[in-house]
C-alpha cells in the first residue's frame, strides 16, 4: 500500500498542511493531527467490506455461501476484492433482518431489484400482519404473567404454596 499520497492536518491553529508521498496507510500522525486520506483507493477486502458493513468477517461467508452475496474470484495472487456496492447489499440485510424478514424473504427481496414495488409492499404487508398477531400474544402472555404475578404477591402475604409454581405443575 506504499505510494498513496495521505494528507496530513494539523489540529493545531497556524500550522501548514503537508503531503506525504510514500507515507504507510494506517500510520497514525503525532498527536494533535487528523488524518486525511487523499485518495481512498483501498481495495475492499473481506475484512474492510465487514467492517464497513458492520458485520463480521464470518456474517459475510454466510451470507456468501447461502447466496446472498456473490464471492469474488481469488486472484493468483492476493486477496477477493468485492465490488462497493457489496456494502449496500450487506446494509439491506442486515435492515430487512431487523424488520423481521427472514433470510429467505430477504433473498426474494433482492430478486425484485426495484422491479416490482407492488409485490415487496404484499411482501411488508404480510410480514406486518405476522408480527401483529406475534404483538397480540405476547399481550395476551404479558397478561398472563400479570395475573400470575398477582396471585404469586398473594401466596406470599397468606404464606401459602406459590401459585405460580402450581398452576405451572398442574396437569392442565
Amino acid at each position: 500500500m506504499h505510494g498513496v499520497k495521505v494528507r496530513v492536518t494539523t489540529a493545531r491553529h497556524g500550522e501548514k498542511s503537508a503531503q506525504r508521498p510514500n507515507h504507510r496507510l494506517g500510520c497514525t500522525a503525532c498527536a494533535g493531527r487528523l488524518v486525511y486520506m487523499a485518495a481512498t483507493t483501498r481495495k475492499l477486502t473481506i475484512g474492510r467490506l465487514a467492517d464497513q458493513a458492520g458485520v463480521n468477517i464470518e456474517t459475510v461467508r454466510y451470507y456468501q455461501r447461502i447466496g446472498l452475496i456473490n464471492e469474488p474470484a481469488k486472484p493468483a495472487q492476493g486477496y477477493r476484492v468485492y465490488p462497493a456496492d457489496a456494502v449496500a447489499r450487506i446494509r439491506f440485510i442486515k435492515r430487512a433482518q431487523d424488520l423481521g424478514f427472514t433470510l429467505r424473504e430477504i433473498t426474494d427481496l433482492l430478486a425484485l431489484n426495484d422491479g416490482d414495488c407492488s409485490e415487496a409492499r404484499a411482501m411488508a404487508e404480510q410480514k406486518r400482519a405476522v408480527i401483529e398477531a406475534r404483538v397480540r400474544d405476547l399481550r395476551s402472555i404479558q397478561s398472563a404473567l400479570d395475573t400470575m404475578i398477582s396471585a404469586c404477591r398473594i401466596s406470599e402475604a397468606e404464606c401459602t404454596d406459590c401459585a405460580l409454581i402450581e398452576t405451572l405443575s398442574s396437569p392442565d
